[in-house]
């Protein structure tokens, strides 16, 4: 059995969480195939096709096999190219004036199961599902999916005026676009936070949806010895360390501003940050900025040598920080949502705020270092082993492949 997996991005955390799904199904053997619709647009020889006939084919096919009314869908790419000065971290339609020409990549044609992961901008997933045959398996790694124009509530909710019309007659697009799927399609999310809303949606009302959490490299992220660590890194070891990772630290969503006002009243406190951005506080001595970090062993050294990973994210999947936090030996402090809320547990792998603010945060901080005496980085990493086993999640997709081969 031939397993593809398609997603938009390779880099980011859905693209990485996609990964190490794929590592795992061929470290139990199984025939998986990868592919970056990013990578594959940089290299367009052969897969685009002239794009005035292809586009004049696609739309011919849509129409007459497909039964999508072509004047809804050019519609709604002309007020989506409209939008202007949105509020939000992302916002994608299900449509493109680009299709990739899915059926001239080989890896495609020759699968078994389809497995879709990240697939908004570059991949027209309505065209697909609806000219797609084979079976389908699609991992969700946020709400996009199954709503609109937005990947998660709170920007969707701050947008309504400028976009919300929009936004319903998206996604009423997509349910009719399911409805209408030519091909068995099952849906797995990684947590039970998005499984619920999914089944809340009108999108996903008829489809199977199933909860496998992300896998990890447990030969990559490990607990390290934090005296050693240290001194590499020239960190006193008596200093209270902090941990936050993001692909940005100005990424609203991710809370990095709650995590600077938080620590703001608690002393003798260092911040490392690892991500993109380096400007939210750059005269606080305190903290320390690395840029990104691609190595996953020098990651893991962080996370070793924190005494905690802060996750202040205002919404949230299932972040793959938690996970390598958890598999180096590190507790998680966060707030009660998305996945955090299923794994981190109060003074076993972490410490929940109360509430999302920065206060509530501040008093978590704290409530941590009163007790972080309570924490143990074997407890943690049987956790993981128990949670996030590669294996044991190969397993689980190979169960849903079987079940619709």
């Amino acid at each position: 059995m031939r397993i593809i997996h398609i997603t938009s991005y390779k880099n980011g955390g859905a693209g990485r969480a996609a990964w190490r799904i794929h590592e795992a199904l061929l470290k139990i053997n199984i025939d998986s195939v990868f592919i970056s619709i990013d990578e594959i647009k940089n290299n367009l020889s052969g897969q685009i096709k002239n794009q005035n006939a292809f586009q004049h084919k696609l739309a011919w096919h849509l129409k007459h096999h497909f039964n999508i009314d072509l004047g809804r869908r050019r519609k709604i790419i002309n007020q989506f190219n409209k939008l202007r000065n949105l509020n939000c971290e992302i916002a994608t339609i299900p449509v493109s004036d680009s299709t990739l020409n899915f059926k001239s990549i080989n890896a495609i044609a020759d699968a078994d199961i389809v497995h879709l992961h990240w697939v908004a901008q570059y991949f027209d997933f309505a065209f697909f599902l609806q000219a797609n045959r084979k079976p389908v398996v699609w991992t969700l790694h946020d709400m996009n999916p199954f709503s609109g124009l937005f990947h998660y509530q709170a920007d969707r909710d701050r947008n309504l005026d400028t976009a919300g019309k929009l936004d319903w007659q998206v996604n009423k697009f997509k349910a009719r676009i399911i409805k209408h799927c030519k091909s068995t399609l099952s849906v797995i999310t990684p947590s039970h936070w998005l499984a619920t809303e999914a089944r809340k949606s009108k999108v996903f009302t008829k489809n199977n949806i199933s909860v496998i959490p992300y896998p990890i490299n447990f030969n990559e992220f490990k607990p390290g010895n934090k005296t050693l660590l240290r001194k590499k890194y020239g960190i006193d070891i008596n200093a209270k360390v902090l941990l936050g990772v993001a692909d940005s630290t100005f990424n609203y969503r991710k809370g990095f501003d709650l995590l600077i006002e938080a620590v703001k009243d608690i002393k003798d406190v260092k911040i490392i940050l690892i991500g993109w951005k380096e400007d939210i506080d750059s005269q606080n001595e305190r903290i320390i900025y690395t840029g990104r970090i691609e190595d996953n062993h020098l990651l893991s050294e962080y996370y070793s040598l924190a005494n905690a990973v802060l996750i202040p994210s205002r919404e949230d999947n299932l972040p793959n920080v938690m996970i390598e936090a958890m598999a180096s030996g590190t507790p998680v402090i966060s707030f009660k949502v998305g996945g955090m809320l299923e794994h981190v547990k109060n003074f076993e792998t972490g410490i929940l705020a109360e509430e999302i603010n920065s206060i509530a945060l501040g008093n978590a901080i704290s409530l941590f270092f009163q007790n972080q005496d309570k924490f143990y980085p074997e407890t943690l990493r049987k956790y993981a082993e128990q949670h996030f086993n590669e294996e044991l999640i190969a397993q689980k997709y190979c169960e849903i492949y079987q079940s619709l081969a």
